[in-house]
């Protein structure tokens, strides 16, 4: 697994993520930009170029078409795609066009309790991307039962590369909301240092889930080349880590309750939810278990090639 390849996509994803935090900025609930985004944004754009005079209603218009249709091009000229598959891109686009139209007039679909047309866009855009999401599922569901070793291999490499942009914009997200929580409350002294802490507890076990990744990519390096040595070294390192991973995860949580406790009486807020990182808790053992389970079965084919 090359390290150097997913660090580097990894950056790129931290930064695209800040720059779309950044646009959501003086929005009063940090999850709506993210789930409405790129819908609220294109709406935004759409209804002010619409505002401009005639010309820039048709040309809204055309753009709002154009934006829409553009799921239906792979949904028609792509080959080796299922009818479901095709169905759903074209569900896509409807639903593309939907969420741009709701978000460039939210007042269409606003309720009596959504004053701002925030929850309109959100619905709307939410829709969109719960589409798109069994599109994809089905997509690497037919991928996974048609693929032969090769491509497993290729489709394996492929999902550690998504759960560590999984894990990463995990920590980006919450840092980034954690960073205005504290910038709008004016935040500062002994009360902003624990809202870091309560940050790097919760969230350190996902950098350390992202180091796992890189080790168990090497770790099937080492098993697919047949080096009984490399993935003897691989797998103890790899175990190593993540016996460390679940014992830091469950130290921070407590280390930080502890902490808290004792300064409660200098605190004038206190974080009353433990930060569980369940994800990160069973990825890890999920790894440790993988791994034990490989390096057993490979010590048991050696035994076996000895006794013949």
């Amino acid at each position: 697994m090359n390290r150097k390849r997913l660090f580097t996509v990894l950056a790129i994803e931290s930064v695209l993520l800040s720059l779309v935090c950044a646009l959501a900025v003086g929005e009063p609930d940090q999850s709506v930009p993210i789930l409405s985004f790129p819908f609220a944004q294109i709406g935004a754009g759409l209804a002010a170029l619409h505002d401009l005079n005639s010309v820039g209603a048709g040309i809204a218009c055309a753009l709002w078409i154009g934006l829409s249709l553009l799921p239906v091009i792979p949904a028609v000229h792509g080959r080796g795609k299922t009818p479901w598959e095709r169905v759903l891109l074209v569900l896509f686009a409807l639903s593309v066009c939907a969420a741009i139209y709701f978000s460039t007039n939210p007042i269409k679909l606003m309720t009596p309790y959504d004053e701002t047309g925030s929850f309109s866009k959100l619905m709307a855009s939410t829709t969109a991307w719960s589409v798109l999401i069994l599109y994809l599922i089905v997509r690497i569901v037919r991928l996974l039962r048609e693929g032969d070793r090769e491509k497993l291999t290729g489709y394996f490499y492929t999902a550690l590369y998504a759960l560590a942009m999984l894990c990463a914009a995990n920590i980006v997200l919450y840092g980034v909301s954690t960073v205005r929580m504290i910038s709008a409350a004016a935040i500062g002294g002994l009360d902003a240092l624990f809202s870091l802490m309560n940050f790097v507890a919760a969230k350190l076990p996902y950098a350390l889930d992202i180091a796992i990744i890189v080790y168990i990519g090497e770790f099937m390096d080492a098993a697919w080349s047949g080096d009984a040595e490399a993935l003897s070294q691989k797998a103890e390192r790899l175990t190593n880590l993540c016996c460390s991973t679940l014992t830091a995860t469950a130290a921070l949580a407590a280390g930080f309750n502890v902490l808290q406790l004792m300064f409660s009486e200098a605190l004038l807020s206190i974080a009353t939810s433990m930060q569980i990182p369940v994800f990160s808790i069973a990825f890890t053992l999920f790894a440790l278990l993988f791994t034990r389970i490989v390096v057993e079965n490979r010590k048991l084919r050696d035994d076996n090639e000895l006794f013949i």
